[in-house]
């Protein structure tokens, strides 16, 4: 979700006039305000080393070191995600019940890196995503 998430921006319309901190720079009332998640996300100077995909970045001690609205997949804030908690929650239940009958592997058409599409909304990688489920024997 940090890599690639579910959509690469999000848009807000400011409520107020707002002065930017450290700048002579107002965003005035009623502007929409395009947020890049996609590019926050994957900023070297907040997450060294982007491409990697290292599960310890968001442990409670590394999440503290850093601004909390470094992660965007929800959004931030009175307009972030209702679903959260239920999507969170539900990403888990599905994925321990595919783990615990299939391993996944990549495969010959499993696109490294992944290009993403150009054309779409969501981010989503150009030709697919190819992977390979084994069943698991018990």
């Amino acid at each position: 979700m940090r890599k690639y998430p579910s959509v690469g921006s999000l848009t807000r319309r400011t409520a107020h006039d707002y002065e930017v901190p450290g700048t002579k720079f107002v965003l005035k009332r009623n502007l929409n305000v395009v947020i890049p998640t996609y590019a926050i996300q994957n900023d070297p100077e907040i997450f060294p080393d982007p491409d990697k995909f290292d599960p310890e970045r968001f442990s409670v001690e590394n999440s503290k070191n850093r601004h909390s609205a470094a992660f965007l997949a929800f959004g931030d804030g009175p307009r972030n995600c209702v679903g959260l908690r239920f999507g969170m929650m539900q990403v888990r239940v599905g994925l321990a019940t595919v783990l615990r009958s299939f391993r996944i592997e990549t495969c010959s058409r499993t696109p490294d890196p992944v290009i993403l599409r150009k054309d779409s909304f969501t981010l989503s990688p150009q030709g697919g995503m190819w992977l390979t489920f084994k069943s698991v024997s018990k």
